[in-house]
């Protein structure tokens, strides 16, 4: 008879509590286990035991680095003395090449932590207001109806009841507020500190967190509907599928995901600073129908943002 993941998951926990007890009843497997680890941390390979790119390359700067000074010991005492006679006749030599490999290996090294640098100010969130981008910049009343409306009066009851809708990247709360004011179940999630800052001032429950890592943990179909922030503008193509798929999964089935697009920017520099390139109305509804999603409405508020309405 096959056992169930709730038998499995018995199993595993007994063999783990047992191996425990084990360790903790004998010193010399306590000792044996970390001698095991010391030596694999020692001889593994730099990145092989979890260490982040700047660690790497640290590690990698430590032993950058070729010994001229060639060993002369040996088994055979007659030999000591030849082997320093050789070093010394070939030592100028030994040392223009091997200053020639440290300069190499120093330039290299170098050259992997500026690469580095660079890679951590591209993934930081902070980048964009650094260079004078308000990734969710405040929201005008229609567009805030507008979103509120068609988060929650979209939503069947069945799919309402014991489920909230989130307002991913929700920048200040304008949603998340007009949403409770509308008995709705809501909450926000946000990167940038200063914005969950003014919206927990307003007694809302917003969180500062990243909206990817959350909508990834949350379970599938905990949501009844989800909102997402105009902040979303300014991602990559394929990020903003990534967001897609992951408010699918997150969604309940007939819940509604709300997008806030800016599909004639008024404020061009925006997108300009932030090297994001608008997308077209048209461009929206196509990634949202390649995401296996159904464009159930678009609202384009003049001089304003395009509300988009999908649903799975």
């Amino acid at each position: 008879m096959n056992e169930t993941p709730t038998d499995q998951a018995a199993v595993v926990a007994e063999l783990t509590a047992e191996a425990d007890r084990q360790r903790i009843a004998s010193t010399a497997a306590a000792i044996d286990e970390a001698d095991v680890i010391a030596a694999f941390d020692d001889l593994a390979p730099a990145g092989a035991t979890g260490d982040d790119g700047a660690a790497v390359i640290a590690r990698l700067g430590s032993v950058a680095h070729v010994n001229v000074d060639v060993p002369v010991g040996s088994n055979q005492a007659a030999l000591v003395p030849v082997k320093k006679g050789l070093r010394k006749l070939q030592a100028w030599y030994l040392r223009y090449v091997v200053d020639q490999i440290n300069i190499a290996l120093g330039l290299t090294v170098g050259a992997l932590e500026d690469h580095e640098r660079r890679l951590r100010s591209l993934d930081s969130p902070a980048s964009m207001a650094d260079v004078g981008v308000d990734a969710s910049p405040p929201l005008s009343e229609t567009v805030i109806l507008a979103a509120s409306e068609a988060a929650h009066t979209r939503t069947p009851p069945s799919v309402s009841a014991g489920r909230r809708v989130l307002n991913a990247w929700c920048g200040r709360g304008e949603i998340v507020s007009a949403l409770v004011s509308s008995k709705v179940d809501a909450y926000g999630i946000d990167p940038d500190s200063e914005s969950v800052s003014v919206a927990l001032r307003g007694g809302l429950d917003v969180r500062n967190d990243d909206p990817l890592e959350h909508l990834a943990e949350i379970p599938a179909g905990s949501l009844s509907g989800l909102v997402l922030g105009q902040a979303i503008d300014l991602m990559k193509v394929a990020e903003i599928a990534e967001v897609l798929d992951l408010g699918r999964r997150a969604v309940a089935e007939g819940g509604p995901i709300v997008i806030l697009a800016d599909t004639e920017p008024v404020d061009a520099a925006r997108f300009q600073l932030a090297e994001r390139p608008p997308l077209s109305a048209e461009a929206w509804r196509r990634l949202i129908k390649a995401r296996c999603l159904t464009v159930e409405a678009d609202r384009p508020i003049p001089g304003d943002l395009t509300v988009f309405v999908s649903r799975r």
